[in-house]
């Protein structure tokens, strides 16, 4: 049987969403495990789950700092238009020219002016 990838990509998000996956995700960022048996070479389904798995972790932590509700999780399009938003959003904040009188190295020690 051969799935649509609409079919296969709504699967791989649903599970992605899921309080488990997101559980074993963030387990495995923190402990440095594996979630799957393959250490390297992932095939392109692996890499897609694990992009859907940032996602969503990303999506709990602004719901987690009320940067945003949980009704984003009630749709996709909730889901993906926010992160459409949110990247555009920093990337208009990464454009904004640093004031003059600041430096922009944080460690770095401001210039004097004569």
């Amino acid at each position: 049987m051969i799935l649509s990838t609409t079919v296969l990509i709504t699967a791989v998000r649903s599970l992605a969403k899921s309080p488990y996956w997101q559980a074993v995700y963030s387990f495995s960022k923190e402990q440095g495990c594996n979630m799957f048996d393959n250490q390297r070479d992932f095939t392109n389904l692996q890499i897609t789950f694990i992009n859907y798995l940032e996602f969503y972790a990303s999506l709990h932590m602004d719901v987690a700092m009320n940067e945003i509700t949980d009704i984003i999780f009630e749709d996709e399009i909730y889901e993906d238009a926010y992160a459409y938003y949110r990247r555009h959003k920093k990337e208009k904040a990464d454009k904004k020219p640093a004031p003059e009188n600041q430096n922009s190295w944080v460690f770095t020690r401001p210039v004097k002016k004569k």
